[in-house]
């Protein structure tokens, strides 16, 4: 009777002796190779944070600030929280050079009225009743609902966002703080706010 074949418990084929014969041999094993990759990325995240952080450079305003954290608007680039520095106010620029560690406060060039008025937007407050919609120039274009302040102040709105796409003459359009477009109200324009001055016959609206 021929007696079954065992394999030697060092056998490199020997369940739970691969992992040692495989380090006798020299040879790398699946965990090593595994710790090896974690390492290299992870010195390359605590590398390349700083080095990241160094060359960054733009140029913003500041919208908001809630703590330790700011809400910024560029030109080119949606806004974001950024971690805030202490003399940045809402309405300041904030500046950050390639080469500087921290951003710093600068004082407004003319390159920066874009972003004066998207702050300005930002931290507008009214009620106004639309008196008018104008149809878009071109199919890139919103349609632009002229609307008019108690004080017969007309302003131009573009209607973009989904929830001005039932503007109509004599819509109430409601402009939160700390928001980027007016909502619209089922609900008149409250006495206390007064109503709008009746638009005159060949009154324009400002462009």
């Amino acid at each position: 009777m021929t007696e079954p074949e065992f394999e030697p418990a060092d056998h490199p084929d020997s369940r739970g002796n691969v992992h040692e014969h495989m380090l006798r041999s020299g040879r790398r094993t699946p965990w090593s190779r595994s710790w090896g990759l974690g390492v290299v990325v992870l010195a390359g995240f605590v590398i390349g944070a700083p080095i990241s952080r160094l060359l960054d450079t733009y140029r913003c305003v500041v919208l908001s600030r809630d703590g330790d954290k700011m809400f910024v608007a560029f030109e080119a680039m949606p806004p974001k929280y950024i971690d805030a520095i202490d003399a940045a106010q809402p309405g300041l620029i904030v500046t950050k050079e390639r080469g500087a560690w921290n951003a710093e406060v600068s004082e407004p060039l003319g390159r920066d009225i874009k972003l004066m008025q998207m702050q300005k937007r930002y931290v507008s407050a009214y009620d106004a009743t639309i008196v008018r919609i104008d149809k878009p120039l071109s199919a890139q274009q919103a349609s632009v609902a002229v609307a008019e302040l108690a004080d017969g102040t007309r302003l131009r709105v573009s209607l973009y966002a989904d929830d001005l796409a039932a503007a109509a003459v004599g819509r109430h359009l409601k402009k939160l703080p700390n928001s980027w477009d007016p909502i619209l109200i089922d609900e008149p324009i409250p006495a206390a706010v007064a109503q709008p001055k009746a638009a005159q016959p060949n009154a324009a609206a400002p462009k």
